[in-house]
């Protein structure tokens, strides 16, 4: 991967960027803007109708093109081509943008609002790039989206709260960015989302408690910010959840008996935060558990599975000869009281 503010060539790459911008913008919009020319509207009304066609879809991805990087997409022989033949971008039957995958494409700039004008696109593929900024509300327009990656970026600033408008949205990775603020009270209205990925971020305040109205959501990522306050009880209503990672964060208060109703969990990850008490043997003895990780933690007992589910075993014979020894001595008591009379 070359570096940001490499040279070209000799050329400061900053000055080179700007210039072939220049041009590409130009080789992309000219034919665009003769065939406008070339069809032109007779009214206002009939303008509008038109904006909403593919046209309108090549302005939005010229956006794209400018804000990014022009070395590295789309390949210098198909820019003058129609959009749905750039690298990285599939289409569907219509002519709609369908995908947008430039993975590892060394982007860098901001994501521009215009990506919002891609109503029909499904999968938006952007990380492990150099992309800064934040996130565009505008992306909440995305309605038929159902796979977002924009990890591994320099993306700043909250959450939008819009993403709660991706409806058909099933993975969210935004991991490993500088994305700060609170979850979103709106990621509840993902009911199709299954993987949710913001580990590595600076994300603050406590984990609402409406999460769990994502009921589809089969792994959870939140480890690695500044999150606070306690594990909502209402996590363990999550039927589908698998994995859980919480760890490095600020949570504070006991691990909910709670979370001992998600019978399909697997993995629990609660290491490296402020947490008391013991880990309920409720969530210990889940049927399919197999790693538990409470290290780091003020938890007592210990913090691994095995050792967990050791000590509710000594826990559990611990009550059973206090009950057993209970019974006897009330036996003893009643016997007594026979003998008496």
């Amino acid at each position: 991967r070359k570096p940001p503010g490499a040279r070209w060539g000799g050329v400061p790459d900053r000055k080179m960027r700007r210039f072939t911008a220049i041009l590409l913008l130009l080789a992309v919009t000219t034919p665009l803007l003769l065939s406008h020319a070339e069809h032109a509207p007779d009214s206002a009304a009939s303008w509008a109708e038109g904006n909403t066609t593919v046209d309108a879809e090549h302005e939005a991805m010229a956006s794209l093109l400018i804000a990014w990087n022009p070395y590295t997409w789309p390949k210098a022989d198909n820019i003058t081509s129609t959009h749905c033949k750039w690298s990285g971008v599939k289409c569907d039957e219509q002519g709609f943008v369908s995908e947008i995958v430039l993975r590892i494409k060394d982007i860098e700039g901001i994501i521009p609002p215009e990506i919002g004008d891609l109503k029909n696109l499904k999968m938006l593929y952007l990380n492990n790039n150099f992309l800064k900024g934040t996130i565009p509300p505008e992306i909440g327009r995305l309605q038929a989206l159902t796979h977002i990656s924009l990890g591994e970026n320099k993306l700043e600033g909250p959450i939008p709260p819009e993403v709660g408008n991706l409806t058909n949205l099933e993975y969210l990775y935004l991991y490993n960015n500088k994305l700060n603020g609170s979850l979103p009270d709106t990621l509840s209205n993902l009911k199709k989302l299954r993987h949710l990925g913001v580990w590595q971020n600076h994300l603050s305040g406590e984990i609402p408690a409406s999460l769990s109205e994502a009921g589809a959501l089969q792994f959870i990522w939140l480890n690695n910010n500044a999150l606070n306050g306690t594990i909502p009880l209402s996590l363990g209503s999550m039927e589908h959840l698998e994995f859980l990672y919480l760890s490095g964060n600020y949570l504070s208060g006991p691990v909910p008996v709670e979370l001992g109703g998600l019978q399909k969990l697997q993995g629990l990850y609660l290491s490296a935060n402020n947490l008391t008490g013991a880990v309920p043997c409720e969530v210990a003895t889940l049927p399919v558990l197999k790693k538990l990780d409470a290290s780091a933690t003020k938890v007592e007992w210990c913090g691994d599975l095995e050792c967990a589910i050791e000590a509710c075993k000594k826990e559990a014979e611990k009550l059973e000869t206090e009950e057993g020894n209970a019974e006897k001595k009330e036996k003893v008591e009643q016997d007594g009281v026979k003998a008496e009379l």
